[in-house]
Formats: C-alpha cells, sequence, structure tokens
C-alpha cells in the first residue's frame, strides 16, 4: 500500500487498491510511473548506455546527497506510513471470527517460524 501511494499518488492507489484493477505498462507510462519504455527489447542495452552517459556528466557528491536525501525522506514517510497500516491491520484481523481467525492464526504462526529463524 505504501508503495502504491508513493508511485501512484492516492486517486490512483486509491483506484487500483479498491477494485484490483489492472494497469498496463502503457497507461503506468502516462502517470510517469516509468521512466522509459524501450522497444524493442534488443534496444535495452543502448538506452542503459545512454541513461549511463548522462548520469556520468554529473557531480558524483550531488548525486551521492540528492540520493541520501530522498532514501532519508522515504525512510521517515515508510515508517509513518507503517505504523499506520499496522494499525489498519490490527483492526481487520481483529474483526475476524472463528474458522477465519483460525486459519489466519495458523498461516502468521507459520510465517513467524519462517522468518525468526
Amino acid at each position: 500500500t505504501v508503495g502504491a501511494v508513493k508511485l501512484l499518488g492516492n486517486a490512483r492507489a486509491k483506484d487500483m487498491l479498491f477494485t484490483g484493477r489492472r494497469v498496463s505498462l502503457g497507461e503506468f507510462n502516462s502517470w510517469g510511473v516509468v521512466n522509459q519504455i524501450v522497444e524493442p527489447p534488443a534496444d535495452l542495452p543502448n538506452a542503459v548506455k545512454s541513461f549511463a552517459k548522462d548520469l556520468s556528466k554529473k557531480s558524483t557528491e550531488l548525486l551521492a546527497l540528492t540520493k541520501r536525501a530522498i532514501n532519508v525522506m522515504s525512510l521517515r514517510l515508510a515508517e509513518e506510513f507503517y505504523n499506520l497500516e499496522n494499525d489498519m491491520a490490527q483492526y481487520y484481523f481483529n474483526g475476524l471470527k472463528g474458522e477465519e481467525r483460525i486459519e489466519l492464526d495458523e498461516i502468521i504462526e507459520k510465517i513467524t517460524k519462517k522468518y525468526t529463524k
């Protein structure tokens, strides 16, 4: 959810998450979610070289600082969103009853065992 909002914005994320609608690569491109579609695929190596050549003309120090600033901002926002999603999950899971709850508890237990070894 966090990633969808971050990449797509509120309206488009809600549209996709509420409806489950699939979006084509062309539509993602029109939204500005992808930087470039390379066609045919055989042209990809040249597109990568061209991008790398453009980046190589920039100050490495400025690129590093910009990357760091974006990562710090993203991390802070991600932490806030994670906490909100955790609250949402608690609300949803606590609302389950009976057999649904037992099945979910079993899934959570399996996942917990797998990732806490």
